[in-house]
């Protein structure tokens, strides 16, 4: 009976002890679990434990330390980081305005020299045009000394419209008793088709010089060339060989007398000499009937070439 009683007893005990675990458990295990949300989520709550936990011998090397700013305070280490980078950028635009102060002088400093070339440049040209304007071969103004080449000019296009108005065979046969700067002179008044049209009835070697001597001529060449020629014009020429003199008499003969004197009236004004030299080698009968036209076509012209013809 008494060990029946004892069993009891210990069931009794036994069944109490499993009930308050079965409560105190949970409620043990909530309170953990708080703590620890509460530990993670507090900063100063979290803290505070580890300085406590810091100031027990054992069990400070169990726990982090408490003066670990970088993991105790993340928002302060995250407003240094973005102020550092803040100045940094700062620094940043402060070298490139720096930067591009430096190259906007570079800039003007430029822009003045090529300035100051430009005005030394046009000074210069402006001197020099002076120069040419103002000072002539004879010594008379720019002006007039320029005058002369211009009435040149009309007078070379004029004749190589006689020519080019001619046959091909006719023209060539006399631009060939020329020399090479005239030939030069008359092609660079002609186009293209009228310049292959002549020279390819000239003499080939002729030809192949005043094909040469156009390759080669310039603006400045042609102006030296009138030059050359109007000085020569004024001047005593050569007298002609035998030869010459037949072939301008056969061409000028075979001619019909309207083209001979608009020919001649137009080689007149370059150089009266060469029409009486050519004059003087027709017959009387052609040279009549280019006088006759020449004189329906210019009369004053035709009467100072006479005249001249008289006098020699």
């Amino acid at each position: 009976m008494a060990k029946k009683t004892m069993e009891m007893e210990v069931e009794k005990e036994g069944g109490g002890l499993g009930r308050f675990l079965f409560i105190a458990t949970p409620i043990l295990f909530t309170l953990v679990l708080v703590g620890a949300i509460v530990m993670l989520f507090n900063v100063n709550l979290r803290n505070t434990m580890f300085t406590t936990l810091d100031k027990i011998p054992i069990v400070k090397n169990w726990v982090p330390s408490a003066d670990n700013t970088s993991s105790a305070n993340p928002a302060s280490n995250q407003t240094e980081s973005t102020a550092a980078t803040v100045d940094q950028l700062k620094q940043q635009l402060t070298e490139a305005q720096s930067k591009n102060t430096e190259q906007a002088k570079q800039i003007q400093t430029l822009q003045d020299q090529v300035k100051n070339q430009s005005g030394t440049t046009t000074g210069g040209n402006s001197a020099g045009t002076t120069g040419t304007t103002t000072t002539g071969t004879t010594g008379t103004p720019g002006v007039t000394a320029q005058t002369v080449p211009t009435e040149q000019d009309k007078q070379l296009k004029n004749l190589a419209n006689v020519y080019s108005d001619m046959s091909a065979s006719k023209a060539a046969s006399i631009m060939q008793n020329m020399n090479t700067d005239e030939q030069v002179l008359i092609f660079s008044k002609m186009n293209s088709q009228n310049q292959a049209s002549i020279l390819q009835k000239m003499d080939p070697k002729v030809a192949a010089e005043t094909s040469l001597a156009l390759k080669n001529a310039t603006a400045a060449s042609l102006a030296t060339l009138q030059t050359k020629t109007a000085n020569a014009s004024n001047a005593t020429p050569t007298a002609s060989t035998k030869l010459d003199s037949e072939a301008m008499a056969q061409t000028f003969t075979t001619m019909p007398a309207n083209s001979a004197a608009s020919l001649l009236l137009q080689t007149s004004k370059v150089s009266q000499t060469k029409v009486l030299q050519v004059l003087n080698t027709l017959d009387d009968a052609t040279r009549a009937g280019i006088l006759s036209a020449m004189s329906t076509q210019d009369p004053a012209a035709t009467a100072q070439i006479v005249n001249r013809l008289m006098g020699n």
